[in-house]
């Protein structure tokens, strides 16, 4: 037994449009993702940066040691939190570059159509051990 003409020229047809949606979407994703690599770069070149700005958060008194939300979650709200000392470190010189980040990882996650697991990230505690800033 064989399949009439018509229905296996529209089993065909029907093959077709799926190869071609599913060619269609993998570009999609492809254009996502290319449309996101500027701001991947500039997120790598600000994360070396502050961390260069940063150093090592040493501190006379916990004081001089601070929090920055670090980073932007697809859903909202930061990915982590960065210790810095403000006896070593320009704050006003630090938050600009950290707002140009986070605002790089929003723009990031929209473009690319970014997930997450949308965990709220609590602000750490920071203490200082041995004159060293560190979130716990």
């Amino acid at each position: 037994m064989s399949f009439p003409k018509v229905l296996l020229g529209k089993f065909l047809l029907a093959a077709a449009i799926f190869a071609l949606a599913t060619i269609h979407d993998d570009q999609r994703e492809l254009s996502a993702a290319e449309a996101g690599q500027p701001y991947i770069d500039r997120m790598n070149i600000l994360d070396r940066m502050i961390k260069d700005i940063i150093g090592e958060p040493r501190a006379d008194n916990l004081t001089q040691c601070r929090l920055m939300a670090y980073g932007a979650k697809a859903c909202g709200g930061p990915a982590a939190y960065l210790a810095f000392s403000t006896a070593r470190t320009n704050e006003a010189q630090l938050t600009g570059l950290v707002d140009e980040y986070n605002q790089n990882a929003r723009n990031y996650n929209q473009v690319s159509n970014r997930m997450s697991d949308c965990m709220f990230v609590m602000e750490p505690q920071i203490e200082l051990i041995s004159g060293i800033c560190k979130l716990r």
